[in-house]
């Protein structure tokens, strides 16, 4: 019976250690999307800008019917503006990536960061960045 007791407390303890474990571990989609993020900006001369820091959230939030309208909208919009179809399910992933100046609250935009079915990586920067 102690050892039946013993067995089921490891067992618990191990699915909760791997559950609590795992869920703030970002995907290589997450870490990639920031990373092009990052590089866009300053590829494009916004010098200062950084992945939000938004606590446990991943900055990076992966364009899908599990995310809100408005930022689904956001995404849409971008891509919209670069010429781009709006249609979803054209591309391997899409993401929406938020960063802040400074890499703090305050002054924060989002980016869309696009990988097409060949894998080619496009990212999107708002057009409005600093003014």
């Amino acid at each position: 019976m102690l050892k039946r007791v013993a067995l089921l407390s490891m067992i618990v303890a191990f699915a909760l250690a791997m559950a609590f474990g795992s869920s703030g571990c970002a995907s290589a989609g997450e870490e990639n999307a920031v990373n092009e993020a990052a590089r866009a900006m300053s590829a494009a001369g916004h010098e200062g800008w950084a992945a939000a820091e938004t606590g446990e959230a991943s900055p990076a939030e992966k364009v899908g019917q599990y995310m809100s309208e408005s930022h689904k909208m956001i995404a849409l919009m971008q891509l919209k503006s670069a010429g781009m179809s709006v249609d979803l399910d054209s591309y391997d992933e899409v993401w929406l990536v938020e960063m802040a100046k400074g890499g703090t609250a305050g002054e924060t935009i989002m980016v869309t960061v696009v990988r097409d079915k060949q894998g080619n990586t496009k990212t999107l920067l708002p057009e409005n960045i600093g003014q």
